[in-house]
């Protein structure tokens, strides 16, 4: 039997917990498998995306803390309160 392979190539994938640990090798490794990345954490990802960039991906890659001031996604005030209130 053989796995499932999922192709990635060319889809974004956002990260939570991508500073460090965990989130931080999902985002290296998605990357690399062809992945855009956009790492977001409490913490600094500047790191992970120096990795990425390091490793030479051919995906984009940004990242987002609370302390951005403009996410990368845009809030809708008309659904706030609703699991919808967040859009691309």
């Amino acid at each position: 039997m053989t796995a499932a392979v999922l192709d990635i190539r060319s889809k974004v994938v956002v990260i939570t917990g991508a500073a460090r640990g965990i989130g931080q090798q999902f985002a290296r490794s998605l990357a690399a498998a062809g992945a855009s990345i956009v790492a977001a954490d409490i913490n600094d990802c500047s790191t992970t995306l120096d990795f990425i960039r390091a490793e030479g991906t051919s995906g984009s890659t940004s990242g987002w803390t609370p302390e951005t001031p403009v996410p990368p996604w845009t809030w809708s005030p008309q659904l706030a309160g609703s699991s919808d209130a967040l859009t691309r």
